[in-house]
């Protein structure tokens, strides 16, 4: 009787962490989807590059300001109650932003879709947490990391094939249902879990991290097209640094801090935190180039193209499993910087692209860097949550998911910026009159250019751009890697305790 119970709880979990997947889906289709559909909704909506970008970027704005208060409110008012407040708002935003009909409304309720994202988001993780015992949390973790990492590659593949055979909300409305399934079955499924000691909320420091993360984020997001010398971008990254340096001194003086700095300093938290934000600067920073590589260079449909992404997502998870075992053999410290370089070396063979290049070729680095990712996905996030007591899993849950949004707008800012002004200028030597279209994007200068050849040197200046940005990025995440061999501590993670007192976290069924 009692194996049939300890059964019954056991296969419970694992359904529990299935809903929980399907939460990770979820926020991240919201966020990749759309890239793929630039091109038609620029067309269809008559839209600037500008106000396309902040279609795609004021989501990524939104969810990682707010993923740090939303993980502290659903530690302190519950988990279950938060991640499923955020799916109704998500999928009321989401069905309004399949009929908006201009920028200006999808941007609006892109913002909304955000602001729910950060209150799903953080509830996964640290449900996860409070779930599984020690033994089997770390092949949870797994899973969860392979979901959050693959779902990149199925979110263009899916948006791919709604605009091969429907139009653009249907993306839209397509994330709408999934918010309703997720939510129903989260509603009978999910457990209720909060943080036993109910930690007091923190607003002060709150408003800080907000404002801060928004700051470091607008520069990041205005790089590409700006440049990284321009005073706007210079004084929203400096702005948001001192701010961040503001909420530091405050949370070190807060008798109830929403981040306590003791544990933010655990090299295991700011080590794992280095190793994700290094492998999504790395997947998002390419994704940003090869969605514009893949369509408007080698002139691929949306579902083809997203099809030929496929080989990052699958490689995930296909390693992803293989990491834990690793890690519990080897330690996190071999496993993480082995899948560091191995996505510095995809990264360093997609930097041979060309207009004519075989697409083996890319398919082979792209494969090459979702290995790497999948393997240092899993014990970097693991690394994480277990520098922090079970009363803060929320707030860990958010550190990984705000390790993982910084990197990865800091990869499109940094390699998206470097692919651009390199095709700018390759474009403008070569074809001056070509110049002001080529400022304003590969679309317009291809559309402008009036014979084969020119189109060709378009498109060629644009790889030339997308190969330099390659090679930096595999530069950037193998330097990652070396800080992380050097300074991870050797063993498995353990467990974290307060620094005052023991914390606990509760589970209600």
């Amino acid at each position: 009787m009692a194996t049939s119970e300890s059964d019954q709880t056991s296969r419970r979990r694992w359904v529990i962490l299935a809903v929980l997947c399907l939460s990770v889906l979820l926020t991240v289709v919201a966020n990749m989807s759309l890239n793929v559909a630039l091109p038609t909704l620029g067309r269809q909506l008559h839209a600037s590059a500008t106000s396309l970008q902040w279609v795609v970027d004021i989501y990524v704005l939104c969810f990682a300001g707010l993923l740090l208060p939303g993980g502290a409110v659903g530690d302190r008012f519950g988990r279950k109650g938060c991640l499923q407040a955020g799916l109704v708002v998500f999928a009321v935003a989401a069905g309004l932003g399949a009929f908006a009909a201009g920028t200006g409304e999808l941007i609006a309720t892109r913002a909304v879709m955000g602001c729910a994202a950060a209150l799903i988001m953080p509830g996964t993780l640290s449900i996860l947490a409070t779930v599984f015992p020690p033994a089997q949390r770390p092949a949870a973790i797994a899973i969860w990391a392979s979901v959050a990492g693959a779902s990149v590659a199925a979110s263009i593949t899916w948006s791919g094939l709604m605009l091969e055979n429907f139009w653009w909300g249907s993306i839209f409305l397509g994330m709408a249902a999934l918010a309703v399934v997720t939510l129903l079955a989260g509603l009978f499924l999910l457990p209720r879990s909060r943080a036993a000691e109910r930690p007091r909320l923190d607003p002060v420091g709150a408003l800080l991290s907000v404002a801060g993360i928004a700051g470091l984020l607008y520069g990041f997001i205005e790089a590409p097209d700006d440049g990284w010398a321009s005073p706007l971008v210079l004084a929203s990254l400096l702005a948001g640094l001192g701010i961040l340096v503001v909420f530091a001194l405050w949370e070190r003086r807060f008798a109830h801090p929403m981040l306590d700095p003791g544990f933010v300093a655990s090299p295991r938290l700011l080590l794992g935190s280095l190793a994700i934000g290094g492998v999504y600067f790395a997947l998002f920073g390419m994704y940003f180039d090869f969605t514009q590589y893949f369509q408007l260079v080698r002139g691929y449909s949306p579902v083809v193209a997203a099809l030929y992404a496929l080989p990052a997502g699958l490689a995930q998870l296909a390693t992803a499993n293989a990491a834990r075992r690793l890690a519990g053999r080897r330690g996190i410290r071999v496993v993480l910087t082995a899948g560091l370089a191995a996505s510095a070396g995809g990264l360093l063979m997609l930097s041979f692209s060309g207009v004519s290049t075989p697409p083996l070729l890319s398919e082979a680095g792209l494969a090459l860097l979702g290995a790497g990712i999948g393997l240092a996905m899993p014990p970097s996030t693991g690394a994480i949550m277990s520098a922090l007591p079970p009363a803060r899993a929320g707030v860990g849950s958010a550190i990984n998911d705000l390790d993982r949004e910084l990197g990865g707008a800091f990869g499109v800012g940094l390699l998206g910026s470097l692919t651009l002004a390199h095709y700018k200028s390759a474009v403008a030597a070569a074809h001056p009159a070509l110049a002001p279209a080529a400022r304003a994007g590969i679309v317009e200068a291809i559309a402008v250019a009036r014979n084969p050849a020119a189109v060709l040197a378009v498109r060629g200046a644009f790889t030339s751009g997308l190969d330099l940005a390659m090679a930096v990025g595999s530069a950037c995440v193998l330097a990652t890697a070396v800080v992380v061999a050097w300074k991870m501590p050797r063993g498995g993670p353990r467990p974290a305790g307060s620094p005052g007192r023991p914390a606990a976290a509760s589970v209600r069924r």
